[in-house]
C-alpha cells in the first residue's frame, strides 16, 4: 500500500528539478558545492525538458489527433525547441532569484553598526511581502513547470507562451486542476507501482533461477541485493542476483569480483529502464491534464492540435491530386 499511493516515486521527473533547487536555498554551503548544485538542476531541467516535450508530442498527436508521430520527428521538435525549453524554467527561476537577492540587500543592511538592525527590524514586513512573493513563484514553478512543457509540446509555441500558460491555469482554474491533479497521482501512482512490481519480480525470478543451476548440486546459497538505486520503494526485490556470482574474493563485503561487473551492470540497465517508464507515465498524465484544463480555461477541443503535416502540401506527403476533367459538353472552340 506505502508503494502503491508514492507520488514521490511517480513523479520522480519533478523530484530531480526541485531537489538541488531546495539544497540550494537550504544550508549554506561553498561556493563550489553551490556550483554543482546549479549544474545539477540545469542538467535535470534540460534532460527532463527534452524527454517530456518528446513523450508528450508522441502522446498528444496520437490521442488528440489519432496520428502517430515518429521518433526522429519528435526528437527533432524536441531539439528545435530546446532553447523554449529552458527559457520557460528560467523566468521562474529569474524571478526568484530576483526576489531572493532584494531580500539579501536586507540582510546587508543588518550589517551597519548599532543603525543596521534597527531599520531591518523596522522594515521586516518587507522580507515578510518578498518571502510570500517567492512562496507563489515557487509553487508557481512546482505546478507550472510540467504545464510549461506540455504548452510548447501541444502548441508549439515559445517559452514565454508557455510561463503564461502555466500560471494563467494556475489562477484561472486552480480548483479543476488540483482536483484532477489528485487524479492523476493516483492513476501515475498505481502505473508506477505495478511498473515496479514487474521489475522486481523480473529480476528476482531471474536470481532465483540461476542460483537454482549454482546450487544444483552444492548447498543452498542466498540471494544477495546489488543495487539499491530505488530502495525506498522497494516490493519484491529489485537488486537480487546469486550471492556467489558477487561474492568477494577478497572477503569485503564491498568488493565484487570482475566477473560480475557485467551482472551488475545489467541490473542497473533495469533499473534505468524503469526510470524511463515512470518518466513515461508522469508525462503522460501531464499531457491529459493539460488538455483537460486547456478545454475548461481556453475553450479549445481536446481534439484540436497543430502538427507539420498540416502546413505540408499534399504533393509533397506522396498523395495523389486528382487532374481537372474538362466537360466534354463545353467547347473551347473559337465560335465561328
Amino acid at each position: 500500500m506505502r508503494v502503491a499511493w508514492n507520488p514521490e516515486l511517480a513523479g520522480r521527473p519533478l523530484r530531480d528539478v526541485m531537489e538541488p533547487v531546495v539544497r540550494i536555498v537550504g544550508v549554506g554551503e561553498s561556493w563550489s558545492e553551490t556550483a554543482v548544485k546549479w549544474s545539477r538542476f540545469l542538467v535535470a531541467v534540460i534532460v527532463w525538458s527534452l524527454a517530456g516535450v518528446i513523450l508528450v508530442r508522441m502522446t498528444a498527436a496520437d490521442v488528440v489527433r489519432g496520428e502517430s508521430v515518429s521518433l526522429a520527428q519528435a526528437v527533432g521538435f524536441g531539439f528545435r525547441h530546446s532553447g523554449s525549453l529552458l527559457s520557460a524554467s528560467l523566468i521562474s527561476v529569474s524571478c526568484f532569484g530576483v526576489l531572493w537577492g532584494l531580500a539579501v540587500l536586507g540582510g546587508l543592511l543588518a550589517k551597519i553598526p548599532s543603525v543596521g538592525p534597527l531599520v531591518v527590524s523596522l522594515l521586516w514586513f518587507i522580507p515578510l511581502v518578498l518571502g510570500l512573493l517567492m512562496t507563489i513563484v515557487a509553487l508557481g514553478f512546482v505546478v507550472g513547470w510540467p504545464l510549461m512543457v506540455a504548452t510548447i509540446g501541444v502548441e508549439d509555441s515559445d517559452g514565454f507562451d508557455g510561463f503564461t500558460h502555466a500560471h494563467g491555469f494556475l489562477t484561472d482554474r486552480p480548483l479543476l486542476l488540483a482536483s484532477h491533479a489528485v487524479i492523476a497521482t493516483i492513476v501515475a501512482s498505481v502505473a508506477a507501482c505495478l511498473g515496479w512490481l514487474a521489475l522486481s519480480l523480473a529480476i528476482w525470478f531471474s536470481g532465483t533461477a540461476v542460483s537454482s543451476g549454482l546450487d544444483a548440486f552444492d548447498s543452498p546459497s542466498d540471494l544477495q541485493v546489488v543495487s539499491s538505486s530505488l530502495s525506498e520503494a522497494s516490493l519484491a526485490g529489485g537488486g537480487e542476483v546469486p550471492a556467489r556470482l558477487v561474492a568477494a574474493e577478497s572477503g569485503q563485503p564491498a568488493d565484487i569480483p570482475f566477473s560480475s561487473t557485467f551482472l551488475v551492470f545489467w541490473v542497473r540497465v533495469a533499473h534505468l529502464l524503469f526510470v524511463g517508464y515512470v518518466g513515461g507515465v508522469f508525462w503522460g498524465v501531464v499531457t491529459g491534464l493539460y488538455l483537460v484544463v486547456r478545454d475548461s480555461a481556453d475553450g479549445i477541443p481536446m481534439t484540436q492540435m497543430w502538427l507539420e503535416s498540416d502546413d505540408t502540401p499534399a504533393e509533397s506527403l506522396g498523395e495523389d491530386i486528382p487532374e481537372p476533367v474538362e466537360d466534354p459538353d463545353v467547347s473551347t472552340d473559337d465560335p465561328a
